[in-house]
């Protein structure tokens, strides 16, 4: 189908982690911001939560504990991701040099 690869949150943690295990490197996984850009979901990894947010919240855009976003069943951290227009590269990195992309409590579609 034309969006395989389009995460969607609001499954299970471990769906989305083998969602975007199984589309590296070809065709990629990947979700939007909420201005419309498109991110490739390149590794992640499911992460325990406990809370009632919905499904595609970014629960954290710190450095030190990750990108972490809530699924339909718990919450997982991407590792690595690509950023339109650069290279892959740990969740880390690009939080500690790009703040304000992944806002704590917005919603990835």
């Amino acid at each position: 189908p034309k969006d395989y690869g389009h995460v969607d949150f609001s499954d299970e943690s471990h769906a989305v982690v083998d969602l975007i295990r199984g589309c590296n490197p070809e065709p990629g996984a990947y979700s939007y911001l909420g201005d419309g850009t498109k991110i490739k979901l390149m590794f992640a990894a499911e992460t325990s939560y406990e809370g009632d947010s919905v499904p595609g919240v970014i629960l954290n855009a710190e450095p030190k504990k990750g990108l972490i976003i809530k699924t339909g069943s718990g919450a997982v951290r991407i590792t690595r991701l690509i950023y339109p227009g650069g290279k892959e590269m740990s969740d880390s990195d690009f939080l500690r040099g790009r703040r304000g992309i992944f806002i704590e409590g917005s919603q990835l579609k």
